[in-house]
């Protein structure tokens, strides 16, 4: 499962019409490492072209996570023990600390993480990555599956990937990370991604607020009914803010069995609004995923004291 969702992230990211991205290193997809020094390699590659051509740079990593002491947050490898360490995995935040004090030309980074405990990676790359953006005028957006508890099943970035795909008319023309982590969290279940950014005022003058991470196609006419419509500054602002009612259910159903079906109501009452609504799947009531409920007290449901080494529910022993 983890492949799939990260070759459809990477290839979302590359598309014109959504990430628009160029891969900053080859196809801009790096499966399975064997040893944490082919992620290390990597990613310098990834910074020196990106940094050259003082472009952004937006990484993604999904996997295990690990916090065995105060600061660090380890990303294990396919060669990592059970018990992995600063050598025989990848420390996320002093490798990509140390990659942007020596490539200062990567003015804005986002970095995104899918794994058990990424909260933590929140939380120290906010010690340790904001200092120095404040002295160099870097701008980073921090975007994690969790907080200190566990992501269960890459379920976080199913839900990123499907809102990049399809986009969502609640939000902005350009998705950002904050706005995204909100519409994420909402197709979650006992997850709480976390969101940290810091603007040390080196990003392009012309995007003052934050980094993003695509375009919202749900504005884009070429994958958007409503937004190809003649009608979409008539149609679409509505639905910023639409609020589906009790018989959205009921309508939705009468949809799928009828060929046909008449909305029937006073001027005004929101007949349009609730229509359009069916052409946005973002908008309809679904269910939310389903985890097994865990025991009491276990990390999933009470958060830790403290760092822990594994999160034990979904990181089986090797």
């Amino acid at each position: 499962m983890l492949e799939p969702c990260a070759v459809e992230l990477t290839k979302l990211l590359l598309d014109p019409l959504r990430g628009d991205c160029e891969p900053a290193l080859g196809e801009g997809l790096l499966l399975n490492p064997l040893e944490a020094n082919e992620v290390a390699s990597v990613l310098g590659e990834a910074f020196e072209e990106a940094s050259a051509a003082g472009a952004p740079l937006v990484l993604g990593f999904l996997g295990h996570g690990h916090v065995v002491r105060e600061g660090e947050f380890l990303f294990p490898v396919r060669s990592t023990p059970e018990t992995p360490g600063p050598g025989t995995a990848f420390d996320l935040l002093s490798g990509l600390g140390e990659l942007m004090r020596r490539h200062g030309g990567v003015r804005e980074l986002t970095v995104v993480v899918d794994a058990c405990l990424s909260g933590y990676a929140a939380l120290f790359a906010a010690q340790q990555w904001f200092g120095p953006a404040m002295q160099t005028g870097r701008r980073i957006e921090l975007l994690t599956s969790s907080d200190g508890r566990v992501s269960y099943g890459l379920q976080f970035s199913g839900a990123l990937n499907g809102l990049i795909r399809q986009g969502d008319v609640r939000l902005g023309q350009i998705l950002r990370t904050r706005p995204v982590r909100q519409a994420v969290e909402a197709r979650l279940t006992r997850q709480v991604p976390q969101a940290t950014s810091y603007d040390g005022g080196g990003g392009a003058p012309q995007d003052p607020y934050d980094t993003w991470l695509a375009h919202n196609v749900a504005y884009e006419r070429e994958l958007s009914v409503l937004a190809g419509s003649v009608d979409e500054s008539v149609l679409i602002p509505p639905l910023r803010y639409f609020q589906p009612p009790a018989e959205m259910r009921e309508f939705v159903e009468a949809v799928r069995r009828n060929r046909t079906v008449a909305v029937l109501g006073t001027m005004g009452s929101g007949k349009t609004t609730l229509a359009c609504a069916l052409c946005r799947r973002e908008l309809l009531r679904r269910r939310r995923p389903t985890v097994p409920r865990p025991s009491a007290g276990s990390s999933a449901s009470t958060p830790p004291a403290g760092p822990p080494a594994r999160c034990g529910r979904c990181c089986p022993t090797r």
